[in-house]
Order: C-alpha cells, then structure tokens, then sequence
C-alpha cells in the first residue's frame, strides 16, 4: 500500500511542480523581456504623441452644437493632453534605460505605460458614452497592450482583470440599463481579447528565447569542440607539445618573415640517445613519462618566441626566431648539458638521459633544405658517439641542401666533451668541447653577436687542402 500512496502524492503534487517550473522560467525571461518592451515604449510613445496631438488638433477645430457637447469635447481634449505629456515623459525615459541594466525601473516603467494606456482607453470610453453608446477605445487599448508589450502571463492576467474592475464600475453613468449591460459585456470581450493576445505573444516570446539560448549554447559547444579539434590537430596528445603540423607551420611563418629581410633563424633537432633500451628494460609506460618529463625540462629552458615540438618517437625539434647558427649551437649545448645533468624519475625507476643534437640555419628558400641540413647533422652525432652536439652549415661537404644560393666552402662541426677545445669559453661549457666552422673568407668570429651568451667563442679558419 505504500507505494501507492506515495505515487498519488506524487500526482497531486505535479501540478503544482509544473507551474513552479513555468513561474521559473518566466522569471529567467525577464532580462531579455525588459530590453525589449523599453524599444517598444520608445516606439508607442512617438505614435502616440502623433495621434494625441492630432486628436487634440481636430477636436480644438470643432465648434460644439450645445454645452452637452463642449463638455464633452474638452474632456476627450483632457485626456489626449494628459496622455500626451504621460507618454512623452514615458518614451524619454525608456530613452535613457535602453542601453542600462537598470532591471527593476524598466519593469516598473513597464508597468506605469500599460496602466496608464488602459486607465486612459476606460477614461475616453466612459466620456464618449456623452454622445455615443460604443466602449472602442477600450476595445483598442486591450489590443494594444496585448499585442504591443510582453508581459509575464500572472502580470497580464492581473493588469486585465483590474481594468476590467475598473471599466465595469465607471460605465455606469446613469445610461439605460440595457445598454450598460451590452457595454459590460462588450468590456469583459475586450478584456479578454487583450489577455489572449498577451498570452499568445509571451508564448511565441518564450519559444524565440528557448530556440535562441539553444542555437546559443550549441554554438558555444560547438566553438569548444572546434578548439578541442585544433588543438588535438597541433599537439602531441603524450607530452602536451606541438606537434609535427605546427611545427611546419611555424617554419612557414618564420620563412615568410626571413624572405621580408628579417634575420635567419636556428633550427635544433635532438633525439634521446639509447631510448628503445629505456622501453626494453623499464617498459613502455616509462619511456612515456619520459617523454612527458623531457617536454617541460626542454621548454623552461628556452625563449617563449622559440618553438619546441615534438617531431617524432623520441625526437624533438626548436625553431629559433632571430637566432644565427652560433647562437643555436649555443643553446643546444645548453640543452644538452641540462639533459645530461638531470635525473628522471619513471615508473619509480631513475633513468639518466643523454641526447645528440643537430643544429643547422633556416635561410630564405625551401624548408625542405633545413630539414635535411638538421637530419644530417644529428645523424652525424649519433655517428660520432652520441651525447653531442653536430653543426652543419650550408654548403657543408656532407650537407644534404647544398644549393647554388649558398657560398661553397663553408663548413661547421660540433665536437662533444671529449674534443681538445671547448664549445663555449665559458665555466658552463664541457673541458675539451669544441665549435669550428670554415667559410671561405679565412679567420673570423661568427659568435660576434647578441645570440652568444658572453665567453662563448666560435673560430673560423680558411679550408684545409689536406682535409679536402
């Protein structure tokens, strides 16, 4: 039995749930309800000042045919005259609230315009009954106010009601009892025309609103599912960086720059030295967390305008904006060490890492050439013993993108920690590493700029004809 008395409580209180649903609602409606009904004020208000000053106009041209009629005449002026002013006042004011969010004094505004529009439809309606036994201006500010306003349908139902109380009381005048009951009848009609239009008005409102908020809300999870498309099209879903596509589109937009006169760029690739062993040995998922812990060791090292990606397996790659290959030689080495240096803990095992580096120079012309410099270079310090840092320069004997744009001769190699000279003459830099690029112009400094970090050094020397 229990179950049955709880379902008909349920039933008898899901009317009651319903219209605190639909009260809701409204009342979530009523923002876009006040911005609305505060243009269609401005707009009654300049149609109405036409009409009033017209009706004032004619009915000052009339001569009256006896004081019944003048009486009636100035009391019909009396009332356009106080709409007049009432309504100029109203659309001024509306004015000035269309663009606040003054919520609370645009639903009052409201208020006053439609009560005044039906106090003064009864006021002329009751005066008119001087001379004829028609009720129309009620009639036609039952319709206004329906048609033209929104209005919640508690509020309609209430703002109807009352002046149809009113209009019911103040067409009694005395007049034959036949025709007070027609026009009664006729102002109940009325009343009720306004309150099905209102009705009929705040429901197409509130579907507009509904579809409005939907197209609005599907938009916005559109626009999110967009984001969430580009970003897992340009990012690595394993390390968080960008991938292999941006990249490609950075270098584009960084060729565009150069081919305007901006200066070359360096271009780094890095491959973790040994990493298949990592995967063997401690198993995928630690190869994994170290790929995540590399991205942001490599990242909090580096300028925010250089460009870090993850190019592939265990193989990384920069874009230096603006940086020359001195400049890029340096910073690998920097990398380098860091990665050496570090310990990274995966899978509760630690791992210690090293890495071989491939610098070469983003010039004007084809990306594909830098590619190829790059590759080579670090496949030259994988040849080399890994752990170090390989330059290739344009026009190097072993370069892959030698063209006929670039000066034929010159030269760079990187030689790891154990070469006689150092890289960087600096207490940073590894005793015995080394930096030597050979152009054709014989000795000169190509470090000599802001890209270096200070003591760091490159020599340049005219080509040996016995290494040739």
């Amino acid at each position: 039995m229990r179950p049955k008395s709880n379902k008909a409580a349920h039933a008898h209180f899901a009317p009651i749930a319903r219209l605190r649903a639909i009260f809701l609602e409204n009342n979530g409606l009523l923002r876009e309800c006040a911005t609305i009904n505060l243009n269609r004020i401005v707009y009654c208000a300049l149609v109405a000042l036409l009409i009033d000053l017209a009706s004032i106009i004619i009915f000052s041209l009339r001569t009256p045919d006896g004081a019944a009629e003048a009486f009636w005449r100035a009391e019909i002026i009396l009332c356009h005259a106080v709409l007049l002013a009432l309504m100029a006042g109203y659309g001024l004011t509306a004015w000035k609230l269309r663009h606040s969010e003054h919520i609370l004094a645009a639903r009052i505004l409201h208020l006053a315009v439609t009560s005044t529009l039906l106090s003064i439809g009864i006021a002329i309606a009751v005066v008119d009954q001087n001379v004829t036994t028609n009720i129309t201006p009620y009639l036609l500010v039952c319709m206004i106010v329906g048609a033209a306003f929104l209005i919640r349908p508690s509020l309609s139902a209430l703002l109807f009601a009352a002046s149809f109380a009113v209009f019911y009381f103040a067409i009694d005048r005395g007049a034959d009892p036949d025709i007070i009951l027609s026009n009664r009848s006729n102002g109940m009609a009325a009343a009720a025309i306004g309150f099905g239009l209102s009705l009929a008005m705040w429901g197409h409102f509130k579907v507009e609103i509904r579809q409005r908020r939907q197209i609005e809300a599907q938009r916005g999870e559109l626009e999110r599912v967009n984001r969430e498309l580009q970003n897992m099209a340009f990012t690595d879903s394993l390390t968080g960086l960008p991938n292999r596509r941006y990249f490609d589109q950075a270098v584009a937009r960084e060729l565009a720059a150069i081919e305007r006169g901006g200066p070359s760029a360096g271009v780094i690739e890095f491959d973790l030295d040994f990493f298949k062993e990592i995967n063997d040995k401690n198993g995928h998922a630690a190869g994994d967390e170290v790929l995540r812990r590399i991205a942001p060791l490599v990242s909090g090292a580096i300028r925010r305008a250089d460009v870090f990606a993850r190019y592939g397996g265990e193989e990384f790659i920069l874009l230096l904006p603006g940086t020359g290959l001195t400049g890029a030689a340096v910073t690998a080495e920097k990398l380098r060490k860091l990665i050496e240096s570090n310990v990274v803990l995966a899978d509760g095992s630690e791992v210690r890492l090293t890495a071989s580096f491939g610098v070469a120079e983003l010039n004007a012309g084809s990306a594909i050439n830098c590619y190829r410099s790059v590759d080579q270079a670090l496949y030259r310090a994988k040849q080399k013993g890994r752990n170090r840092v390989e330059v290739l320069a344009p026009g190097d004997p072993e370069s892959l993108a030698d063209t006929a744009e670039t000066p034929a001769g010159s030269r760079a190699e990187a030689f790891a920690p154990d070469g006689p000279e150092s890289l960087a003459d600096s207490a940073d830099a590894p005793t015995g590493s080394r930096t030597e690029a050979f152009a054709p112009d014989g000795p000169e400094f190509l470090a000599d700029s802001a890209d270096a970090p200070a003591g760091s050094r490159a020599e340049v020397l005219t080509p040996n004809p016995k290494s040739a």
